[in-house]
């Protein structure tokens, strides 16, 4: 029995001082693939194939910031659970870009984009069924 690592996003959806945008299973079903995948680079298909589901929380006010970096805060502790696989991390110029990935067996369920800069806050969740071979393209793409 494997301890999954619990990100609650509920309060970031109630509130005033996060910006969410959530793309549902159902639209990302119902879009024609040849619109999702507009202007993708062909290394990154398989990875837009595998989506299900999209969340995109992002802050530039200081209480917001704070509840965002709390509510990830368990992605980016170092020896943190056994489910989370750190993949990246970039820093540059006053931010700093991390990418975990969250493992069910061999495949990743959940990958978090987190960008933290000075004034603002950006995490972005793809959800799915992604092999790690998906997220090489992402790699070289960026």
């Amino acid at each position: 029995n494997k301890v999954r690592t619990q990100i609650k996003t509920d309060k970031l959806m109630k509130s005033e001082n996060v910006e969410v945008v959530y793309i549902s299973p159902t639209v990302l079903k119902l879009a024609p693939e040849s619109l999702l995948l507009a202007n993708v680079p062909p290394s990154l298909h398989g990875f837009v194939k595998g989506m299900t589901a999209l969340h995109i929380f992002s802050s530039s006010n200081p209480e917001g910031i704070k509840e965002l970096r709390s509510t990830f805060a368990p992605l980016l502790k170092k020896n943190n659970n056994p489910d989370l696989l750190q993949l990246m991390s970039v820093k540059e110029e006053g931010s700093v870009v991390n990418m975990v990935g969250q493992l069910t067996d061999e495949t990743i369920t959940e990958l978090y984009m987190i960008v933290l800069e000075d004034e603002e806050c950006t995490v972005i969740s793809f959800s799915g069924e992604f092999a790690p071979s998906d997220l090489t393209g992402m790699m070289t793409d960026m």
